[in-house]
């Protein structure tokens, strides 16, 4: 099997939106989710189908996730959540005035 079919056949089985959701309520994981199907099709091929071979890509999906979810310093974070914050931040100010 590529490294195709296998990303295929995880968007198949919508496992990472459907382990989004048990990890998160941000309003992003749609986005996220777009992310790690990118991370995965930019990773090694011989990366991928090891792993699936060795019945163990998904829990090294959750662990991107999980990584994505909690690091301050993770492209998620950074992209997303850190300016939802801000702009959370910014309506409290402008609500108290």
């Amino acid at each position: 099997m590529s490294k195709k079919d296998i990303i295929e056949e995880i968007a198949r089985e919508r496992f990472i939106e459907d382990s989004l959701k048990k990890f998160s309520n941000s309003p992003y994981i749609d986005d996220l989710a777009q992310d790690l199907y990118i991370e995965l099709l930019m990773k090694d091929d011989n990366v991928i189908i090891g792993l699936y071979n060795r019945n163990e890509l998904k829990y090294y999906i959750i662990k991107m996730i999980k990584i994505n979810i909690i690091s301050k310093t993770s492209p998620f974070f950074t992209k997303y959540e850190k300016f939802r914050k801000i702009t959370n931040d910014i309506d409290e100010q402008k609500n108290k005035i």
